[in-house]
């Protein structure tokens, strides 16, 4: 591998990473960075008062004055899903439990939420209500786009670019209505009409014979055309078009109505199509009135609309017109981050994501319980009946999760028994019934007036599960009435029994209803899973079969082991299963149904009282353990379960009868002897909704009975130590039951045993093992063991099985107000003695006095530690609970506790934020936190005091210190809602903000502030991820305190943070800096805050006074940073930072970057003024891009572009961007404005680095040459390379030609700087910086430039102009060309390459550049994109429209500059301000621009041409050059319009040239377009194309619609003569370098005019550096051909083939001698076809003479001959002279003369301007006429021209035929026809005056001369050749031919003449007579049957003029006589016999 030239200098080959690594470290080590100084923010509030009448009257008052409602608050009241709350019914009951009572407080306290009306707006650009969207952006067309030329495509699917053709029906343009009377007159013809469009964009209708188009009959030019309308007069198909010029109307009819819409809707687009833009604007008024000046003068009456257009531009109107259809920067910019992980947003969460705690469900589904039928059925009452069941089943169900090994939902009890089993039930005396019982009704409170039948039997259930899968199951278990044995009771439904036998059973099964109804036995389940195996919902699956129960596994656990085995069928098998079907529906649960309870039996909304549905009742899921499941609560819920599990009796010896038992299971709330049970124990179906005790089943014959059921009990809210469980133990007779024995009782008490719920008064929820009593003796609570085995104290028991633990109970509590949490319990009952005795509804203290606080004792204190113990899911249930206690203790406490309180404050966060449960925090702070107050005290400033205590360094709690500071931010968001509700709630809100808020409070809260920011700075290290935290929880507390506390005060305290900071800072903290200045300018308010009021004037007129007040306004002055103290704090730090490293540069341009997008998409400040103002205040930013101008790397060119191939720069304008580009610098900031600054010597700051080391350093930086080479740049300490620089890292041979490219720009800069550029000096602002930055944060930088200009007001921008130096204006036209270079489309495929994943990179581990995977990716969530094509066609939309506003932005400003600075640009020194305007505008195109943004670019070079002339026309020819180059470039585009519209820029500087030059000529452009032409073919680039061919066709048709200039521009004739001179010039050329000898002298048998022309070399500037080759001259000659032909000169290809052909085969160049030659064949077969046709017009020629020297001045006296295109009348020409002078010398003083006779000039008046037109044709002598016999012939070379006046003797111009003269003028030019110019002048006149008889005989020999052409042509001209006998022979016709004879030849006349000349006339009549005859027998050959009768009344009146012309001549003409007889006889028969006959012929 090649050395590297880096490393070759260094003589260490591949040592340039380490040696860049070394002074990396070196400088880190030795440099020194000023800190920048921050101004002292102004008293804001002062500010405002003072100035509050400017302010209101301010015209932009919004962006002045902070809104009034900003903040508010409003108390929305709690919404519940139950009809009523229930914990705001028993908070009015009396409460002893303080828990309970705080609980019931939360759930019942309204919400307040405080509302911050523009919050939407305070975040990130991101976060904005509306964004644009990418899809609004318009395609744009560029030509490197661009696969197949737009011209081409439009020939190949549309031929010529034909709208529409067919046939029409074309009447007479004409406004007589006779005419239009018959359309089946010849008036009236068919034609064939074509709409079609000309290449300049105008559209023609032309009408033809027929479809061959072979001959043209008329055209209508569209642009002319008004209006379309229809005429139903004249026919339903007819229409009419309105000419406007002339108030002519055209009539038309289509052939069919579908034809005629057709074409009205054609015409009518084409109509509207070309009406200018301009239009409407001028309708707005927006225009000013025309200003004819310049190029512009004299265009308004051009025939080209496109001309016509130009003529109404003017710089405002160009100026609006760039306003239109415009985009925003940041909309097309594709880096730009969308979506905060990519812009490094650090914004809170979304308050609109943050809802209030609800109740939280899982997946909820409705079950519908339809029926149970099993196979045994028989009818109830007798045989007869109906089959049904015959005994009740009690039914339930329940979910289980066999992953968990647990049941997750209670009990629910549905009753599917038909009436007639329900009755077997009611029969039997409920135990529940007791009559003793008075606790009350059965139903709750809330159901009070809904009949208690309707909850009696529920069918339908709510069910819900948090964490659905398969393996949840749901279980139907059935019970029946106790009978027996399990098998007992099930065999009867196994086998099949007869009628007897069902009698039989029937009989038992009422007995046992009748007698142990009470009692139930288990008899069957069924389950089946709820859930799919991907979690949805199973609707379809079945229960599985009914399976026998088995005593020994009816617990859970059991139940479990069995579930799990439940998709075993080997292991189902086994059980016994009883035949019957379960019918159950599960579904979907999508709305609440109306008549729905909760698990307590609370309706829930909608409940429509009456019922109108079943009730339909919620089953409770059992709370989870998972933290993620748990929720804070919400509403009021207190219920225990209950499960009696087994009682052990086997070994009792108590009771002689112990088998059949039952456990029955009460609460409580005493223990005296009669106390009754409590009502609040959940029923069965038909038992009431609440009784007083519920029993289990009855296991038969078993003494240790496991039972499996479940109480459901409503636990009061005021629990005592009386409140116990009481379970019963009873000893069921089954047998004597059911043998009816009345003596035997069927319940006998076999035992009692009790549990207390709460101890200590906590509730007692664990597993217990009790004792059971044989008896229950008064006051069994008190007793308790004595300990050691010595019994009980209390009153005597007997116990059962010697006092053993014999029952096992459980229970599981579903309570929301009560915890078994003992620290909970104590805190609270310890904390309340504290707390005011009334706690109001809003859930803080009543404030009701103010008293001191209590004093905490130590068991209090003891209990609040404790809670340090809670576990987090109690803590996350209780969170509202507990906080609201906390905050309450904080308040009505001393100053001690506060700490304390803040530390259990801190514990509770960080374990919720640890837990992942940081949501309910925030819902808290957003909606539950309230007022909370005592006395004097805030919680905002008791938590400040705290945090300020905690924070001390002092403190020695380092994780206490962490915690606060990783959980900051909801320390801050507490203290900012408790201010926000201060004020709001104390009316404070309507004071002044230094009045809101207490000294003291500032103090603490500015300590709070400084404490943290140190922590920050000390703790990044160690603490990384609580200092971020912090920093980020401090910006937001700051951007809060924004809108509530003094402004003034507030900017203090960010000027507090920021002077932590200091240049040279690690990294993070220079992002923490950043991050805290990003999250403080996202404010809401951010520009009201900034005062944007500035001192500059509010129009360009008043700039001048007013200007030097306002200088400190343009740069980041101390007064600039005190009035506008956020952004221009952010723009000194943006500032400071471009001087560390790329990181941090990165970071700081981002934020500056993402906050002018912010305000860009605010549609608060969409308005062109606002953001002009917001703009002003970012005005700076301009200025600090000019002090790094130089530090803005130029965008690399790919040395493999495809672009840059096809559009090289012009050599001269490469030139000059060069020297351009090495003007800029880094620049003081004294040459912008008047301000001083300071200056340091660069050798003093580089003394004052030497410590250690420096000069080996600095001989490093230096290197051979004593420079900085760009690969290695010195960034504030650390090594930016290239590499480090871009994303990807080049190849190896590209860094090796760009490093050494670089070191020579590095080379030619240090030459521009004598200092050392080793070390970077200190002054004011920082050290001076050379180094390059990173091409990505250049575009950055660029784009807030862009914007800042293109918005900031036209006033301040000029005023600014004015204050800069030539120098500094300079710099700044490059920083415009840079962002033409950075922004540069590179094109779509190019853009979609770049998107493709990347390798990665191949650089070493120590090398791998820092920033390379953080770089800001493109790729966002906002856009449905799936690819990485798809992510580059998207950013090639962005980039193609990017590059397009940013054209118009630069072209903005140089519009403004060149308008508003022209004196600038005038004045002495300031040639290189005007050079760069004028490379600005080269630029666009030599980049390439889109189709839209080049119709501007061309406008504005349209009007630097009419503004500027004098720089493009005098001194040096380069600029002039350059813009031919480049405009001959575009001539040659593939864009259709561009060509077109540089087609128009070049016509137009030509005109502009000849205009300056008082119209002597157009020399400078002329000779500048040879010369760019032979520079491009030069280059290669072909020009010999339809493309470029096209181009010149359009200018040449621009000049022939031009009427004011149709003296000195360019026909196709013209055209190609003009490129038949270059190559003579090309020609010659290469003659005197000895490589073409015959030079320019070959063209002579073209042309004579060309050697003469072109045969001395005509030099000029910018010629010396041409070089011509054959190759130029074959490309050249190729060209011209192609001219030639489009000028329809085919027959001048022949000579010029006889040019190319001999190079071409001296070349061996057989290809192109086959295309020449086949392209002489299709010219000369174009010859033969137009002289057939005779359809060619080459031109005609008029003479013009001037008179007058007070204005025509040289021109005066001179006459010249006019080529005119084609048919040009003479009124046309004569018109358009006279608007011409018209517009140059006024109305008055310009006169026509209308005749061609002979004009003294001494005879004119001298005030007056005369011009005389006067048609003329080509004049050939005798000698000559022979030679010219085609149409080609007498239009080439031509320069002698005739015209013939008549007069007579007397003085008149017409007289009798005998007094008639002739005066015939030969003219004679300087130059031949045709010729580059369109007028030559006539250097030669010659007149003869021909006698009355010589007119005779030149008139006659011209008829006979016309007849003889008409029949020698072949095809004969029928037509033609009738009009002419017509007129010849026709004596009613004409009389000339007769007159003529009787005249001269009479007798009596002709002796009068001389002899010779009657002679001569006598034979011109034979010649006639005899042609007459002649052309008369052809006619008779050529025409139809129709025309027999015209052509005998021809023949007739041939015959009466020979007899007149024999009578005359006196000559017997009777051969002729003879002759014509016989023919009319012969043919009178022939026609009589073919009119006669039927076939129309004669068949003989």
């Amino acid at each position: 591998m090649a050395e590297r030239k880096f490393t070759r200098a260094l003589g260490k080959p591949g040592m340039a990473a380490q040696v860049r690594e070394n002074v990396s470290q070196a400088v880190k080590a030795t440099a020194t960075q000023v800190k920048p100084r921050l101004a002292d923010p102004i008293d804001f509030e002062e500010f405002v008062s003072k100035n509050k009448v400017m302010l209101n009257n301010d015209p932009l008052r919004e962006l002045l004055m902070y809104p009034v409602d900003d903040i508010s608050h409003s108390v929305v009241p709690r919404v519940t899903r139950t009809l009523q709350s229930l914990a705001a019914v028993h908070l009015e009951e009396d409460v002893t439990n303080p828990l309970v009572r705080q609980c019931l407080a939360t759930y019942s306290q309204d919400l307040t939420t405080v509302t911050h009306k523009y919050l939407p707006y305070s975040g990130s650009y991101l976060h904005l209500p509306r964004l644009p969207r990418v899809d609004d952006l318009k395609e744009q067309v560029y030509e490197v786009d661009t696969d197949i030329e737009q011209g081409d495509l439009a020939i190949l699917t549309n031929g010529e670019n034909i709208l529409k053709k067919g046939y029409l029906l074309k009447g007479p343009e004409s406004g007589n209505e006779k005419i239009f009377g018959n359309f089946s007159s010849k008036t009236f013809k068919r034609r064939f009409a074509c709409l079609r469009q000309e290449v300049d964009g105008t559209y023609l209708l032309e009408f033809h014979k027929d479809e061959r188009k072979h001959d043209p009959k008329g055209t209508i030019v569209m642009d002319f055309c008004t209006q379309i309308s229809k005429n139903p007069r004249r026919g339903k198909c007819c229409f009419e078009l309105q000419i406007s010029e002339c108030g002519k109307s055209v009539l038309l009819s289509a052939e069919s109505e579908a034809d005629l819409e057709d074409w009205m809707d054609k015409l009518t687009r084409v109509i509207h199509a070309d009406k200018p833009q301009d239009e409407s604007r001028t309708e707005k008024g927006l225009t000013p009135p025309l200003s004819n000046y310049g190029t512009l003068r004299g265009l308004e009456h051009s025939l080209n609309p496109q001309l016509i257009k130009y003529a109404h531009e003017t710089d405002f109107s160009i100026a609006q017109a760039r306003r239109e259809d415009r985009h925003q920067l940041f909309t097309c910019y594709p880096n730009l981050p969308r979506s905060e992980s990519e812009n490094g947003s650090v914004e809170l969460r979304d308050e609109s994501l943050i809802w209030p705690y609800e109740e939280k469900f899982g997946t909820r589904f409705r079950v519908l319980f339809e029926g149970i039928k099993f196979r045994l059925q028989a009818p109830l009452d007798s045989g007869d009946g109906p089959l049904s069941q015959f005994e009740p089943y009690m039914t339930y169900a329940s979910l289980y999760d066999v992953t968990q090994g647990c049941k997750v939902s209670e009990d629910f009890y549905f009753d599917l028994n038909n009436p007639m089993a329900r009755s077997l039930l009611s029969k039997t005396k409920k135990r529940s019934d007791d009559p003793k019982d008075s606790s009350g009704t059965s139903l709750p409170l809330s159901l009070a007036g809904v009949p208690e039948e309707w909850i009696a039997h529920p069918k339908q259930a709510v069910m819900s599960v948090t964490r659905p899968h398969s393996e949840v199951f749901l279980v139907i278990r059935i019970e029946k009435v106790l009978q027996g044995s399990i098998n007992q009771t099930v065999e009867p439904y196994l086998k099949t029994m007869d009628s007897k036998g069902i009698q039989k059973l029937q009989r038992i099964i009422k007995t046992c209803c009748h007698r142990l109804g009470d009692f139930r036995m288990p008899f069957g389940w069924s389950a089946r899973p709820v859930f799919k195996n991907s979690g949805n919902l199973d609707t379809e699956s079945d229960f599985s079969p009914i399976y026998r129960c088995e005593e020994k596994r009816l617990s859970e656990v059991e139940f479990i082991k069995m579930l799990s085995d439940f998709r075993k069928p080997e292991k189902m098998n086994k059980l016994a299963f009883i035949p019957g079907k379960i019918n159950v529906h599960i579904l979907p649960m999508e709305v609440t149904l109306p008549n729905s309870l909760t698990p307590a039996l609370e309706p829930v909304k909608p409940f429509p009282n009456p019922p109108t549905h079943e009730p339909t009742v919620e089953v409770q899921e059992f709370p989870s353990n998972h933290i993620d499941d748990i929720h804070p609560y919400v509403s009021y819920c207190n219920h225990l379960y209950v499960y009696p599990h087994f009682l052990n009796y086997e070994n009792q010896k108590s009771f002689s009868r112990a088998r059949n038992l039952v456990c029955t299971v009460e609460l409580r709330d005493s223990d005296a002897e009669g106390a009754a049970p409590l009502r609040s124990i959940y029923g069965h179906p038909g038992s009431g909704a609440l009784t007083v005790q519920m029993s289990t089943i009855v296991l038969h014959h078993n003494t240790w009975p496991e039972w499996g059921d479940e109480v459901k009990i409503l636990l009061p809210h005021n629990l005592t130590a009386q409140h116990h469980l009481l379970f019963t133990f009873s000893h069921v007779a089954i047998e004597a039951a059911k043998a009816g024995k009345r003596d035997v009782p069927v319940e006998t008490v076999v035992g009692y045993s009790w549990l207390p719920l709460t101890c200590k008064g906590r509730i007692i929820i664990e597993e217990q093992m009790l004792p059971v009593a044989a008896h229950l003796p008064a006051k069994y609570l008190s007793i308790e063991p004595l300990g050691l085995g010595k019994g009980f104290a209390g009153p005597e028991v007997r116990w059962v099985d010697s006092q053993k633990s014999i029952f096992r109970v459980s229970m599981r509590m579903v309570s929301t107000v009560l915890s078994a949490d003992q620290h909970l319990h104590n805190f609270f009952h310890s904390s309340s003695s504290l707390l005011p005795s009334v706690i109001s509804s809003s859930g803080g203290c009543a404030a009701t006095s103010p008293r001191s606080s209590q004093p905490m004792d130590v068991e209090t204190l003891k209990n609040l530690k404790a809670l340090h113990a809670l576990e987090v899911g109690t803590i996350v249930a209780f969170l509202p609970t507990l906080i609201n206690q906390l905050l309450a203790v904080l308040l009505n406490s001393g100053p001690d506790v506060a700490t304390n309180v803040s530390r259990v404050m801190v514990h509770i966060i960080d374990q919720v934020y640890e837990a992942g449960r940081e949501d309910i925090l925030h819902s808290y702070i957003k909606y539950v936190m309230s007022t909370s107050c005592h006395g004097r005290k805030t919680i905002h400033e008791e938590l400040c005091h705290s945090l300020a205590q905690l924070l001390q360094p002092s403190s020695m709690d380092q994780l206490i210190t962490n915690k606060i500071l990783r959980h900051s931010q909801f320390f801050f968001a507490f203290i900012a809602r408790s201010m926000a509700l201060h004020l709001l709630t104390t009316a404070r809100i309507k004071m002044v903000r230094n009045e809101r808020f207490s000294e003291e409070y500032q103090t603490e809260v500015r300590s709070v502030v400084e404490l943290v920011s140190i922590h920050i700075i000390q703790r990044y290290k160690e603490s990384p991820v609580e200092a971020r935290a912090a920093n980020i929880a401090l910006a937001h507390f700051l951007k809060r305190c924004l809108s509530m506390m003094d402004r003034g005060y507030v900017f203090g305290l960010i000027k507090l943070y920021l002077e932590h900071f200091s240049p040279g800072d690690p990294i993070v903290l220079h992002m923490y800096k950043f991050i805290l200045l990003r999250v403080v300018c996202s404010h809401e308010h951010f520009i009201p805050l900034n005062l944007p009021i500035f001192n500059t004037p509010h129009s360009i007129d008043a700039k001048k006074p007013k200007l030097r007040h306002g200088t400190d306004e343009f740069h980041l002055s101390t007064d600039f940073n005190s009035h506008h103290f956020l952004v221009g704090a952010l723009l000194s730090e943006v500032r400071a930072a471009l001087g560390e490293v790329v990181e941090v540069q990165r970071v700081a341009i981002g934020v500056l970057r993402d906050l002018l997008a912010k305000h860009a998409f605010d549609d608060r400040y969409l308005q062109s003024a606002q953001q002009g103002r917001i703009a002003c205040l970012y005005f700076p930013i301009v200025s600090v891009l000019l002090e790094n101008v130089k530090r803005l790397s130029w965008p690399a060119v790919p040395l493999n572009s495809a672009n840059s191939a096809s559009r090289r720069m012009d050599p001269r304008a490469s030139a000059r961007a060069r020297i351009a580009r090495s003007g800029g610098g880094s620049i003081d900031m004294s040459t912008y404005s008047s301000t001083p600054s300071r200056k340091g010597s660069s050798r003093a700051d580089v003394s004052s680095l030497t410590g250690r080391g420096d000069s080996s350093y600095l001989a490093l930086i230096a290197g051979p040459g004593g420079l900085i080479t760009h690969q290695t740049n010195l960034v504030n300490g650390r090594s930016s390379s290239s590499l480090e620089s871009e994303d990807q890292a080049p190849s190896a041979t590209n860094s090796d030609l760009l490093e050494e490219e670089l070191e020579e720009d590095v080379a030619e800069e240090g030459r521009n700087h004598s200092r050392n550029l080793s070390v970077a000096f200190a002054g004011e602002s920082g050290p001076v910086r050379y180094d390059k930055l990173c091409p990505g944060e250049v575009r950055d930088l660029l784009l807030c430039f862009l914007h800042t200009l293109k918005h900031v007001p036209e006033p301040h921008l000029v005023s600014w102009w004015t204050t800069l130096s030539i120098e500094a204006l300079n710099h700044f036209f490059t920083l415009l060309q840079l962002c033409l270079h950075h922004f540069k489309y590179s094109g779509k495929r190019q853009i979609v390459r770049e998107q493709a994943p990347k390798r990665a990179s191949t650089l070493p581990a120590k090398l791998q550049p820092p920033h390379l995977n953080s770089r800001i990716s493109t790729a966002t969530d906002s856009y449905s994109v799936s690819s990485h094509e798809g992510e580059g066609w998207l950013k090639a939309l962005q980039e193609a429209n990017l590059a397009t506003e940013v054209g118009l932005i630069v072209l903005d400003a140089l519009g403004n500059f060149t308008t508003h600075c022209s004196d600038i640009l005038t004045s002495d020194g300031a040639e290189i301000i005007m050079q760069q305007v004028f490379s600005l505008h080269l630029l666009y195109l030599q980049l390439g621009q889109s189709e839209s943004l080049m119709k501007h670019v061309f406008a504005s070079l349209r009007a630097f041409i009419n503004n500027f002339p004098r720089t493009l026309f005098q001194g040096d020819a380069s600029l002039c050059g350059s813009l031919c180059f480049e405009m001959l470039k575009c001539c040659n585009s593939k864009l259709t319009n561009l060509r077109h519209e540089a087609c128009a820029v070049l016509y137009l500087l030509m005109r502009s040239n000849y205009e300056f030059t008082r119209r002597t000529g157009i020399n400078r452009v002329h000779l500048q377009v040879i010369i760019s032409v032979s520079q491009l073919l030069g280059e290669i680039i072909g020009l010999n194309n339809s493309r470029f061919q096209e181009s010149m066709a359009l200018i040449n048709s621009y000049a022939a619609s031009d009427k004011a200039m149709n003296n000195t521009v360019f026909f196709f004739s013209q055209a190609a003569f003009c490129h038949l001179h270059i190559a003579a010039l090309m020609a010659e050329y290469l003659r005197h370098q000895g490589e073409f000898p015959e030079g320019c002298h070959v063209f002579s048998i073209i042309s004579d005019n060309i050697p003469r022309d072109e045969s001395n070399l005509r030099l000029d500037a910018g010629l010396v550096d041409t070089v011509f080759t054959m190759d130029s001259l074959i490309s050249q000659l190729e060209l011209s051909g192609g001219m030639v032909e489009r000028a329809e000169r085919y027959e001048l290809l022949g000579n010029l083939y006889r040019i190319l052909i001999p190079i071409y085969e001296a070349r061996r160049n057989y290809p192109a001698l086959v295309q020449c030659y086949s392209h002489l064949y299709q010219a000369y077969s174009r010859v033969v076809e137009v002289n057939a046709s005779q359809k060619r017009l080459l031109g005609r020629y008029y003479r013009v003479a001037f008179y007058g020297t007070s204005y025509f001045e040289d021109e005066a006296g001179k006459e010249y001959v006019y080529k005119e295109p084609k048919v040009t009348s003479l009124a046309e020409i004569s018109e358009r002279l006279y608007h011409q002078y018209c517009d140059k010398f006024g109305k008055e003083p310009v006169k026509m003369i209308m005749d061609s006779n002979f004009v003294d000039a001494d005879d004119l008046e001298s005030r007056y301007a005369y011009v005389q037109v006067t048609h003329v044709s080509p004049y050939f002598p005798e000698e000559e006429r022979a030679n010219r016999q085609t149409e080609f012939d007498r239009n080439n070379n031509i320069n002698t021209f005739m015209f013939e006046t008549p007069f007579t003797q007397g003085g008149k111009a017409h007289g009798k035929l005998e007094e008639q003269w002739k005066r015939r003028v030969i003219l004679k030019t300087n130059y031949s026809f045709p010729y580059v110019k369109k007028r030559i002048q006539i250097i030669d006149t010659e007149i003869l005056e021909m006698s009355p008889i010589e007119v005779a005989i030149d008139e006659m020999e011209s008829r006979v001369k016309e007849l003889l052409e008409i029949i020698n042509k072949k095809p004969t001209d029928i037509k033609k050749l009738q009009l002419r006998l017509q007129g010849s022979i026709s004596v009613q016709v004409n009389a000339g031919p007769l007159a003529y004879a009787s005249t001269f030849l009479d007798e009596s006349h002709s002796s009068s003449y001389p002899v010779n000349q009657v002679l001569r006339l006598k034979d011109v009549y034979r010649h006639f007579v005899c042609t007459c005859k002649e052309a008369l027998d052809l006619n008779s050959q050529v025409i139809n049957s129709d025309q027999y009768e015209y052509q005998m009344a021809l023949e007739s009146n041939f015959s009466e003029l020979l007899q007149s012309l024999s009578s005359i001549l006196n000559e017997p003409l009777l051969a002729a006589q003879i002759a014509i007889d016989s023919v009319l006889k012969r043919s009178s028969q022939h026609y009589l016999s073919m009119i006669s006959s039927p076939g129309g012929a004669s068949s003989a």
